[in-house]
């Protein structure tokens, strides 16, 4: 979005990979607009192709490879109308590091002499005219202009000639390094009616991530510049920008100068020049992993398990070691020499099964037996029961001016509710974030408002687990008197653990003692059973929604002795929580409990 319009990322396929500008030899070489109502063939045939193999389009856009072409006429096109995802509606820029270390080499050996000199004085001036506006910093390596090409991974991007239907060519944030190139045609330096200067100085605007301000134009844009790029508005439109071409019904003529809503657009996205980033967010937890390992002597076997599994879903185990090691696979029990559901039996001991649960089971169970001697390690992967329950969870702190708190990931549930009540003192600022932290620039809710009383209630988007929060202390006056100040009570939904489950309980009671174990989250119409062993005279009291008394109970064996069992169904309509007493009748008791039962 230039001076306001963020070029699109295209869903992480970098179809944006080069932009190519200005008016010229492309005007000549080029029969214009490329979009709707074509065939691919038609499409195909009036997309150029520079001597680099890159396709070119509409006077901008650059794909390179024809795969890719083709998936974007697919995807794009043939509906009837350019349409450009954004990444997750996330804003395609530099990061907080990456801005303030942009290099770039100048190629000397593809340049001549003075093509060189005029480059590297080109870019200097281009590059000073956006860090005087916004927090980014770009620094010419002249160390590798001796090896200025694509390939080269000590620079961010390359500058060299190329012949093409353009003056100059660029890219944007999302592009592979292979791809990040700023492309002059050596005509420019003698037939280009822009400065060389201002060319390169709207080349770094797409470099940074902003697209043409003649898009907001639309339909009313004169024939062969009308764009439909997804953008957000950073500044209002501005046909004195250096992004919008003249030819497009600019006014800021041919110098290509940034104006002043550039300078204002630039620094809203990048921050002000000299602007210290915020402190990089803690990195998240790594995600769970199930692997275990194990050395085994010849004839020796080792079980692992039971892991909980989902019917029709796959369990997969990869097993890889030294020696001769036999992997086995079962559900509902543990596989033997004769029963199991998988079983390779190679030489050596890599080996897959990759199975579906069949239904009816919820259990995997895995042994690996040494055909000689060996050790093994196994890599799993399957599908977890789940289900839901809502929790609320409270955090504060205490924050100066610019200073920054991070609170997650919290574990969410897609099409639930994530709310933040924030309250304090001061004026900190509260932002929310799915899928990783928020930023001051990427964010799902923020309320900005005056004081330390602030609520985000957002409904988790499809496909995302996890959620986050950032404070941020705002107040100038507040750091004077000690810093923001913020109370987060944070309220969500939190998946489980779901299907059969099991747990123990144990404690010694005087005479007329009473313990209490609970709540157990069952799910209606199953088995809620309880085993109970130990010495003395304990009776065991089993109840639904509330804790059992001696009066109130669902199941009271009322056995002599401390074995007792409860096994009982769940009533349908029942409260899901199961809740367990145990009381010593005798002067002195000790119990065990085993229990089993299903989580809704």
């Amino acid at each position: 979005m230039f001076n306001r319009r963020l070029a699109a990322s295209l869903a992480g396929l970098s179809l944006l990979a080069a932009t190519g500008c200005g008016g010229g030899p492309e005007e000549i070489q080029h029969p214009g607009p490329v979009g709707q109502g074509l065939t691919w063939e038609e499409f195909r045939a009036r997309v150029y192709q520079d001597p680099e193999g890159v396709f070119v389009f509409d006077g901008d856009v650059a794909i390179h490879d024809e795969n890719t072409l083709r998936e974007f006429f697919d995807r794009r096109l043939k509906n009837g109308q350019l349409i450009v995802g954004t990444s997750g509606g996330v804003d395609v820029k530099w990061d907080d590091t990456q801005k303030l270390n942009l290099t770039y080499c100048v190629s000397s050996t593809s340049f001549t002499s003075a093509q060189y000199s005029a480059t590297v004085q080109a870019m200097a001036d281009a590059t000073a005219a956006w860090e005087a506006v916004a927090n980014v910093n770009f620094i010419h390596k002249s160390d590798q202009d001796a090896n200025c090409t694509a390939t080269n991974l000590n620079v961010l991007f390359d500058v060299r000639p190329l012949s093409g239907s353009y003056w100059l060519r660029a890219f944007g944030p999302a592009t592979p390094r292979d791809s990040r190139n700023i492309l002059v045609n050596p005509v420019t330096f003698t037939s280009s009616p822009y400065p060389v200067v201002g060319l390169f100085r709207h080349e770094l605007g797409h470099v940074l991530g902003f697209e043409h301000e003649h898009i907001l134009l639309g339909t009313n844009a004169p024939e062969g510049c009308s764009e439909n790029f997804t953008y957000r508005s950073l500044t209002s439109y501005d046909s004195d920008s250096v992004m919008h071409y003249p030819e497009c019904n600019g006014t800021a003529g041919l110098s290509l100068n940034l104006s002043l809503l550039d300078a204002q657009g630039a620094a809203s996205l990048y921050g002000t020049p000299g602007t210290p980033p915020p402190p990089p967010p803690p990195p998240p937890p790594p995600p769970p992993t199930d692997a275990t390992s194990g050395t085994l002597s010849a004839g020796q076997s080792a079980y692992h398990g039971a892991y909980e599994v989902v019917a029709g879903t796959y369990f997969n185990v990869e097993m890889s070691g030294t020696g001769n090691a036999d992997l086995y696979v079962h559900f509902g029990t543990y596989p033997t020499a004769t029963q199991y559901t998988c079983r390779p039996a190679l030489s050596g001991s890599s080996e897959v099964c990759s199975v579906l649960v069949p239904a009816g089971q919820t259990r995997a169970y895995i042994m690996v037996t040494a055909v000689t001697s060996a050790s093994y390690t196994l890599a799993l992967m399957y599908t977890k029961p789940t289900t839901t329950g809502t929790i609320t969870e409270t955090a504060s702190g205490s924050l100066s001016s610019g200073q920054y708190d991070y609170h997650g990931a919290y574990e969410v549930v897609a099409g639930t509710y994530f709310k933040v009540v924030m309250t304090g003192s001061g004026n900190p600022d509260l932002y929310v974030g799915f899928g990783a932290y928020p930023t001051l620039t990427s964010y799902y809710c923020r309320p900005a408002l005056s004081g330390a009383v602030e609520t985000c209630d957002v409904l988790v988007p499809a496909g995302q687990t996890k959620a986050y929060i950032m404070v941020k202390g705002s107040s100038s006056v507040a750091t004077l008197l000690g810093g923001d100040t913020y109370s987060l009570e944070i309220s969500y939904t939190k998946p489980m653990p779901s299907g059969p489950a099991s747990g123990t309980a144990s404690g010694t009671l005087s005479q007329g003692q009473n313990a209490y174990h609970g709540a157990y989250d069952v799910a209606p119409g199953t088995y809620f059973k309880v085993v109970m062993t130990g010495t003395g005279n304990p009776n065991l009291y089993v109840s639904f929604g509330a804790y059992p008394t001696t009066t109130s109970y669902y199941c009271r064996p009322a056995l002599s002795g401390a074995s007792e069992t409860c096994n009982v169904l769940v009533p349908p309509g029942a409260p899901n929580k199961a809740y367990i007493m145990v009381r010593g009748v005798s002067t002195s008791s000790t119990y065990n409990l085993n229990i089993t039962y299903v989580r809704p």
